[in-house]
């Protein structure tokens, strides 16, 4: 079973790291407890949706005018005015079909909202005016990928779910139903068609809405991979409709809202191409607009990164890091970082090692070099107000500032703080120094800069909160090539390991160990190959408190720690309202999970220990030295496509 296992990560594997997506269909794999199988999906046919009601306009017009084309190369858009329906077209074959809603008070013609594009050949750019939706059906594309991060990391994405909502970016231990750290809204699909908003201004999504009057029924309806999801929603007609009278049910939705900050109309660009392959070599191309890619550090990639985080949470000190880097060599393990994650410093904000907890700093970091280790650690963008940190800051301008003109105190998953203003030269300036004062007087290598999402911006920003995510990766890269990050937007060519958000201790699709390869798969289509599957195992958090409706098999055990849920879109807060253990701090993670959930990432691009082997005992730490031991074996493999991929680039 365990080679069935590496066999499907193997084929997973060439596809995150050299982004060959060249099949009509890609198998739909599930890993769940006690086996790992492969279905396959038949083709998606691409029949017209009968719900087209929504959007008819009232007078009708003369078959002459009633249906415009446009055309590039072997390409063509047709949209009939009387209906809203936009159907894209290769060689006369269908690829994609769509409904446009325009409202009555729009003065543009569509002659000025479609046009064929002037830099890409079958591409078409559609400007979408405020207050507009367009609604792409999913079956008529066939299989779909990409798109935003979520918890539920679907492969293809048909199935997934996203209630409307601002494309923000979130930290999904806040709210499991929005979008998560890494935004990129383009997507693919079997046929071939591709849909990017070029656009950074306001953007609305849906995907998969229920009708209102069968919400309850919503998990019971998608269950056993329902193929009813990609049919109209069987409500009545006052109910089967959103804003502007378009459904979201079988549908990605697409709106631009009218919206304080921009009254910019929503650009977006649709291609066709000769397949799914060709669709993704497209995506990557665009991305060269973005400037040269950066190496991120491959020694991530050759050996495992060991973190503190799941094992020591905020408990750290100086004699646990060195202690757990002599298991590791004690054990034979190979090692690149040594990530000492949150409870190192004093305060938040303050870039030196707390002294009670860590004595000799300097000390700890030369042993661990001497040992083969980096040593890199984790920070945030916040500021505690008690802190040494936030008093300079303010002296200095630093912190981002709330209508008063005074630093806006904003809340995140540790309590509630400053947050450094990325915009502003002179502050990220003095964000850089001082951490390279740090290096110097410690010897670390580098930092894993968590955060960074839209979420946690202040709403005296929030018109360009999206633009924070890529100002903190960029501030990132200015520390060198040992980083990390977890946010994204339009951050591709950025030298840094992308990671992961914080997985679950279960064996679910949703965020849990079903969800490593998608959602590592989904962050290649966009054009992250250098994907930090976060850590083996999960996080060992007490109760994840997941909605994992999608995807389960029936019968199946229980997959995850539940209670109550207030209903589709409700989210859980950091650990309950006082923040405390009781969340961070759970048992170790069932033996046999943590087996297969490295047996699955040994041949992702880059392996994370936190919660080392041997704690399973030594029968299971052999098993998992097979594992590591079969991922140095194909290392030099798994190094030759990454540098296939660089020159395809």
């Amino acid at each position: 079973m365990m080679e069935r296992s590496l066999s499907l990560v193997l084929y997973a594997l060439v596809l995150t790291v050299s982004n060959v997506l060249g099949y009509a269909h890609i198998p739909h794999f599930v890993l769940r407890r006690g086996a790992v199988r492969t279905s396959s999906r038949s083709a998606v046919a691409a029949p017209l949706m009968q719900e087209m009601s929504a959007s008819t306009v009232s007078a009708p017009l003369t078959p002459k005018k009633r249906v415009r084309t446009f055309s590039s190369e072997s390409s063509q858009l047709r949209w009939d005015r009387t209906t809203g329906l936009i159907s894209l077209h290769r060689n006369g074959a269908p690829a994609l079909q769509a409904w446009l809603y325009v409202p009555p008070e729009s003065d543009m013609d569509f002659d000025q909202m479609v046009r064929p594009s002037d830099v890409e050949d079958n591409s078409f750019d559609l400007e979408l005016p405020v207050g507009s939706t367009i609604r792409f059906s999913l079956s008529s594309a066939g299989y779909w990928y990409g798109g935003p991060s979520t918890s539920r990391a679907l492969w293809p994405i048909n199935q997934n779910r996203l209630l409307r909502q601002s494309l923000k970016s979130n930290d999904m231990l806040a709210n499991r139903e929005a979008i998560g750290s890494r935004l990129d809204p383009s997507w693919i699909t079997s046929t071939g068609a591709s849909v990017r908003v070029t656009s950074d201004g306001p953007l609305d999504l849906a995907m998969n809405v229920p009708c209102p009057s069968t919400r309850d029924k919503f998990k019971e309806r998608v269950s056993k991979d329902d193929s009813s999801m990609d049919d109209s929603c069987g409500c009545d007609d006052d109910d089967d409709r959103i804003e502007g009278g378009i459904s979201a049910h079988g549908a990605l939705s697409l709106s631009s809202p009218y919206d304080s900050c921009h009254c910019s109309d929503t650009s977006i660009r649709l291609s066709t191409n000769s397949n799914v392959r060709s669709a993704h070599r497209r995506i990557l191309k665009s991305l060269a607009q973005q400037g040269p890619r950066t190496m991120p550090d491959l020694g991530m990639m050759r050996a495992p990164i060991w973190s503190t985080w799941a094992r020591f949470k905020m408990g750290v000190n100086q004699s646990q890091v060195e202690q757990y880097a002599e298991e590791i060599v004690e054990h034979g393990y190979p090692r690149s970082h040594m990530e000492i994650d949150d409870g190192w410093s004093p305060a938040y904000g303050d870039f030196v090692f707390d002294s009670s907890k860590f004595p000799d700093p300097r000390a700890m970091v030369d042993s661990l070099h001497e040992k083969g280790f980096r040593v890199t650690v984790w920070l945030i963008p916040f500021a505690d107000p008690h802190s040494e940190a936030y008093k300079e800051g303010v002296e200095k301008g630093v912190w981002m500032l709330g209508h008063d003109g005074e630093p806006e105190i904003v809340k995140w998953w540790q309590g509630e703080g400053a947050i450094l203003n990325v915009s502003d030269d002179a502050a990220c300036d003095w964000f850089e120094e001082r951490l390279r004062k740090m290096m110097e007087e410690t010897g670390v290598d580098g930092f894993k800069f968590d955060a960074g999402e839209a979420q946690f911006v202040p709403g005296s920003a929030s018109c360009s909160a999206n633009e924070f995510a890529a100002k903190w990766a960029r501030l990132a890269e200015r520390l060198g090539p040992a980083g990390e990050v977890r946010s994204a937007y339009r951050t591709q060519q950025i030298g840094l390991w992308l990671r992961e958000f914080d997985k679950d201790s279960t064996w679910s699709l949703h965020n849990g160990l079903r969800s490593l390869i998608t959602s590592s798969l989904n962050a290649g289509v966009s054009g992250y190959a250098f994907v930090l599957p976060d850590m083996v195992g999960g996080n060992a958090y007490a109760d994840p408190t997941i909605d994992d409706e999608l995807g389960e098999e029936e019968g199946e055990e229980g997959t995850r720690s539940k209670k109550e849920d207030d209903g589709i879109g409700s989210g859980n807060d950091w650990g309950g309202s006082d923040g405390g253990d009781s969340f961070w701090y759970g048992t170790l993670p069932d033996e046999e999970l943590f087996i297969r959930w490295l047996y699955a990432n040994a041949l992702l691009p880059a392996v994370q220990f936190s919660i080392p082997p041997w704690s399973y005992g030594d029968e299971t730490n052999k098993i998992c030295k097979k594992a590591i031991d079969l991922r140095e074996q194909r290392l030099p493999q798994l190094q030759v496509v990454q540098a296939t991929d660089q020159d395809e680039r």
